[in-house]
């Protein structure tokens, strides 16, 4: 399969399309961002949607900001793209760029930094920051190429839009979509541009006053009737550990979470005026998922793929989180209170059957070994 392109999002470029000029910047031999070279963004803004989590791409990160000024920046290629002032996408992200100005939106190319997704995934989508005419970040787009993409944004939009429309209680972190878009081949949603970085180890404490505004409290739910448990089960129906732990949580009654899906740092911006976090990318979103697998994925996921953890330091980590004071005061207000360590397994068991990590699979199976064999 061809790599998909991001200058797919301009295409078809008409007569009266510009030849914009670009570097690209480069993860792993494929695009990862694209930003103009004309207009001088500040360099902190220029990179805001990438979010680097170890230590070499905390540096490469590094090194960019810093060459890019000049010119020249390893790990770039300079390339550029017909964009057309004329186009439906173009047009509308002149509207975003240019919201709340006097400028008129058709009258100019809209300033941007793309932030490429996966080449070859069936549904390749992008992040597109817009600036306002003064060049400051004021908006993200979230687009997709094609049918699939397109039912995974709109899915996406749909569910935030819902999220937004709960009125039951207060919801942390969740964004809110300020306007979409459908034309042919693409589809797009946008948010507000959110400053910040992603949390750090020290900024854990976040964790639990997101996922408690996330419970419903007002209502109880069995696990068996959970959309993720109901996955879990026609994944893993025949496996013995599932048959147990069926019959141990499937009949519990616990207070339904918004479940995320892929809450990991990556996906979280903390603002540095307020520490107010942002959660982003709920392309996984569920409106009634079991709560807690938000926690275990965001430590699970961190301690394998930015702290490098495997066998008994990954285990530790995994009895640390269980044994936290936040973690089970968080637990005490979902009704499994007692079940933390089966409720782990059945998350382990969903990672590895239903999400199907295949970086993380060695990982995720010692760790669910380990735990299995002290149940």
């Amino acid at each position: 399969m061809a790599p998909a392109s991001w200058k797919a999002l301009f295409e078809p470029a008409g007569p009266g399309a510009h030849a914009v000029e670009v570097r690209v910047f480069v993860r792993g031999g494929h695009p990862l961002l694209v930003i103009p070279t004309g207009p001088r963004f500040p360099a902190g803004t220029a990179f805001a949607l990438y979010a680097p989590q170890t230590l070499v791409a905390r540096i490469a990160n590094l090194a960019w900001r810093w060459s890019l000024p000049v010119g020249f920046a390893p790990g770039s290629r300079r390339d550029s793209v017909q964009i057309d002032p004329a186009s439906p996408f173009v047009r509308y992200l002149a509207s975003v760029s240019c919201a709340n100005s006097a400028t008129q939106a058709s009258s100019q190319l809209p300033q941007i930094v793309i932030l490429a997704g996966n080449p070859y995934a069936p549904a390749p989508r992008y992040l597109v920051q817009v600036f306002n005419p003064a060049r400051e970040p004021i908006a993200v787009v979230k687009t997709g190429v094609g049918p699939a993409a397109a039912q995974l944004i709109s899915r996406e939009a749909d569910f935030l839009e819902a999220a937004a429309g709960r009125t039951e209680h207060s919801l942390l972190a969740v964004p809110r979509v300020l306007g979409r878009f459908s034309h042919d081949h693409l589809c797009a949603f946008t948010m507000q541009f959110v400053r910040g970085a992603s949390p750090r180890p020290a900024q854990a404490g976040g964790i639990a006053p997101v996922l408690l505004s996330w419970l419903d409290s007002g209502r109880k739910l069995r696990v068996g009737e959970f959309a993720a448990w109901q996955r879990l089960a026609k994944a893993s129906g025949a496996d013995p550990l599932f048959k147990r732990l069926d019959a141990a949580l499937g009949p519990v009654e616990v207070h339904p979470a918004l479940f995320h899906g892929d809450f990991v740092p990556w996906n979280i911006k903390v603002s540095p005026a307020d520490g107010a976090w942002t959660v982003l990318d709920w392309e996984r979103g569920e409106r009634e998922g079991p709560p807690g697998w938000d926690w275990f994925h965001y430590v699970i996921q961190t301690a394998m793929l930015v702290e490098k953890k495997t066998g008994p330091p990954l285990l530790r980590a995994a009895r640390e989180m269980l044994a936290s004071s936040p973690f089970c005061s968080y637990i005490s207000n979902t009704g499994l209170a007692g079940q933390e360590h089966e409720w782990l397994l059945a998350y382990l068991l969903y990672c590895r059957d239903v999400l199907r990590p295949k970086e993380l699979a060695p990982g995720v199976e010692s760790l669910l070994a380990e735990l299995t064999r002290s149940s």
